[in-house]
């Protein structure tokens, strides 16, 4: 496999081969199944997370490409977006271009059809933000504007000693509503608290607070970790089961596993919040929604630092009520952070666990196939758990993004530790998953 450096407006002569790079680095399952390494190489090994992975909406290239969104290092090659797009149909070569010229973090990169792209995450100030490219622009470089910035200030001192300070926050998440509205979830600090806030943009319109629910006290870590944090949105169109449409934002609130639900807007909503023990912490990653009308959540239980294992629970009902599939041990920094279903009906959960010799961890997916029982071993003929990417040498080291192509195409993205750097050198990492080229 090659991958062609990017340079805006054309390609450069093609790269070497990865054999000659980072290796192939794929992990093949009994099934015949393998995953193949698109980043990094020797010629394009950007610094930063990779966060998230759409198909490209634009794309006319002999296979579909993907738009890859990513928290950006100094100095790396990949800023807050690029194009990911195959040369040739096998998706045996790419090419890559950088489109956002942003220094700062994505964490989500989101098409609405007719509207646009967007992207999600946080300013080099350290507050919310979400820029906007339409859909005549398609994404390309110089057509990126500023949508919606948010954050809370407040004064401190007296008299002449007063001083205006700001507090931080980022937009993690964000989904499309039934009447092409647009809803971002992340969340804010004050002097006092960690808030969730959700935004709402309306077709056409401008955009609208419609959520301000504060948690911790913005001093309260543990483990480095805030206890209260926003990681995603979706949205729920209703189904047999609850007709009624639904607004679902889920993190951590108060150290709690916590789905923050809405029929109205958020003009009206429910806290729900869960531990698997009644004590226990836990927080929710990532989040999707079936061609049924399922919901999925995936997460972890535990502080960063202790015994940590993955949960994913499941809604028929819009998420009234939930199900435990999954609540699966594991150990220090393990994380599931995406979940995805693929147009089988198969469920994807991506993140990192613990292996030998520790602290490392790697990439790993787990998946269970459509009516078949939740498994967690990895030789399950049900589901599997693979660790795909054995690069990681410590908790940073984790798969965080997935698409589905519906042609038997999954990308993953994330992040991986160099191998041959001398100092902690963190690199987003791509991989590429096809049943038909093992």
């Amino acid at each position: 496999m090659h991958l062609s450096h990017p340079i805006p407006s054309k390609h450069v002569p093609r790269a070497a081969r990865l054999g000659a790079a980072l290796l192939l680095l794929a992990v093949s399952h009994a099934r015949g199944e393998s995953w193949q390494v698109i980043l990094p190489t020797a010629d394009f090994a950007p610094l930063g997370l990779g966060n998230s992975v759409i198909l490209d909406p634009y794309s006319s290239a002999p296979a579909p490409g993907v738009l890859l969104a990513g928290t950006r290092s100094a100095g790396a090659s990949l800023q807050s977006v690029a194009r990911i797009t195959p040369l040739d149909a096998a998706g045996s070569e790419f090419a890559a271009q950088s489109l956002d010229g942003l220094n700062t973090g994505a964490r989500q990169v989101l098409h609405n059809p007719g509207d646009g792209l967007y992207v999600f995450g946080h300013a080099a100030s350290g507050g919310w933000y979400v820029r906007r490219s339409d859909e005549a622009h398609q994404g390309q470089p110089g057509t990126w504007q500023d949508e919606d910035a948010f954050r809370f200030s407040w004064v401190t001192g007296t008299g002449k000693k007063q001083t205006v300070t700001q507090g931080g926050g980022r937009s993690m998440g964000a989904a499309v509503d039934g009447n092409g509205g647009v809803w971002a979830a992340g969340y804010a600090s004050d002097a006092e608290a960690i808030h969730w806030i959700v935004r709402h943009k309306p077709l056409g319109e401008t955009w609208q607070p419609r959520l301000d629910l504060p948690g911790a006290t913005a001093a309260s870590r543990r483990e480095s970790r805030p206890v209260t944090s926003v990681s995603g949105i979706c949205y729920f169109p209703g189904n047999p089961q609850n007709p009624t449409p639904a607004l679902l934002a889920y993190g951590i609130l108060n150290s709690r596993w916590t789905v923050v639900r809405s029929e109205n807007g958020f003009a009206h909503y429910e806290v729900q919040s869960w531990s698997p023990d009644g004590s226990t912490a836990a927080e929710v990653w990532g989040g999707t929604i079936d061609a049924q009308g399922r919901i999925y959540l995936c997460g972890v239980h535990g502080y960063e630092g202790q015994q940590r294992g993955w949960i994913v629970r499941g809604s028929d009902d819009g998420g009234r009520t939930w199900t435990t599939l999954l609540n699966k041990r594991e150990a220090d920094n393990s994380f599931a952070a995406r979940i995805m279903v693929d147009t089988t009906g198969t469920v994807w959960v991506a993140g990192g666990t613990m292996s030998s010799p520790s602290p490392r961890t790697t990439w790993t997916v787990v998946r269970n196939h459509p009516g078949q029982p939740w498994q967690d071993s990895a030789d399950g003929s049900d589901s599997w758990s693979q660790r795909v990417y054995p690069l990681g040498a410590n908790s940073w080291s984790r798969g965080r993004g997935m698409v589905d192509d519906g042609q038997g195409t999954v990308y993953l993205t994330g992040d991986v530790l160099n191998p041959t750097a001398t100092s902690l050198e963190v690199l987003v990492g791509l991989l590429r998953w096809d049943r038909s080229n093992p």
